[in-house]
């Protein structure tokens, strides 16, 4: 089963939760408080405050989490989930026949998947989720159809001329661009809070003696770590490469200023006293259109397919509603209080 339209719906946080149980299990029953209506199809309360908690443990891999931040976490999500249910909900309404002929072979064709991914905790995997096989096999089926909804919708996309592929390319030249890149190590004396000015200069000192040997052709990597303060100082000062606005600005500013294989003069941060080494600096440049056809057409069909997902929300009239209050658990002390606190009064 291809990952497309699905996995692309999902916000980061619940990114995690699909590329584990690709499926989203729903009520059958009539139960709850129903915060959305698609067509023929109701979206339940519960069904997405479950769909938060499958998440947060999975995430936390199966350690308890306190209630507070339980509730704090579906507070957050409630939306943006109920939005992907609705999502699911529109596309399956507007599937047609065709789009609905799924085989029992496609269907145990994913179940062998999920089988191999989870292996002997398939069972487990099944009944935390989907409680039976039947119920996830019925989820399987509802997503083998989103992805024939999908590639019915988009699929003149893969006709589409060359001149059209290369007007997208031309007008969204940022998303193909690469930036200006740096690959730099560095040796940090860092400053401590209880420096003083004369810690300060002594540390200056011990920085200009490490840049004079550096400078004389000792190994940066092997003196990095015998003197840098920074965690890199593990990994001989090497920072990776990094882009403008990646770093505090003076250091910035010297890494960006020095060609390949340069070492800096003593550049002074709030961090500290910083002598810097670029081993590799890449100009900014944009991607050829060949290398980016396959995303090209993948935008222009997410483009595509997102525009006929307006047009169907409107006809199918979705209707949305906010989650109702809980009513706190009545106290019966409270209300005994009560009670014995006002029959004085009734008596009067």
């Amino acid at each position: 089963m291809k990952g497309g339209i699905f996995m692309r719906f999902i916000s980061t946080f619940f990114a995690f939760l699909f590329a584990i149980t690709i499926f989203t299990n729903c009520s059958k029953k009539d139960e709850g408080n129903v915060v959305a209506k698609v067509g023929s199809q109701k979206i339940y309360e519960k069904d997405i405050n479950k769909r938060i908690e499958t998440a947060l443990k999975q995430m936390s891999g199966g350690r308890q989490i306190p209630q507070q931040q339980m509730e704090m976490f579906k507070k957050q999500y409630f939306k943006p989930v109920r939005e992907e249910f609705i999502k699911k909900a529109i596309i399956l309404e507007s599937a047609t026949k065709e789009d609905k002929n799924i085989s029992k072979q496609e269907i145990d064709s994913v179940i062998n998947l999920i089988k191999t991914k989870f292996g002997p905790q398939y069972d487990t995997f099944v009944k935390e989720n989907y409680e039976t096989e039947d119920n996830l096999k019925e989820e399987i089926k509802k997503n083998l159809i989103i992805e024939k909804v999908y590639n019915r919708i988009t699929a003149f996309v893969d006709s589409l001329p060359e001149d059209s592929l290369k007007q997208y390319y031309d007008t969204h030249q940022k998303e193909f661009s690469k930036p200006e890149m740096v690959k730099a190590s560095h040796i940090l004396i860092k400053f401590d809070s209880s420096d003083t000015p004369k810690s300060k200069k002594a540390k200056l000192a011990k920085a200009k003696k490490i840049l004079r040997k550096v400078k004389h052709g000792a190994d940066f990597a092997k003196t990095a770590k015998e003197n840098s303060d920074c965690p890199s100082a593990k990994k001989g000062g090497d920072l990776g490469y990094f882009k403008r606005g990646d770093m505090v600005k003076p250091f910035e500013d010297a890494a960006f200023a020095l060609k390949k294989g340069q070492i800096s003069n003593i550049v002074t941060t709030r961090f500290g006293y910083h002598i810097i080494k670029v081993f590799d600096h890449k100009p900014a440049e944009v991607s050829p259109m060949d290398s980016v056809k396959t995303k090209i057409i993948d935008d222009l069909k997410m483009q595509y397919f997102d525009k006929w997902m307006a047009e169907q929300r409107k006809k199918l009239n979705v209707q949305v509603f906010e989650p109702k209050p809980q009513t706190p658990p009545t106290n019966n002390k409270e209300k005994k209080t009560q009670k014995t606190k006002e029959s004085p009064d009734k008596k009067k």
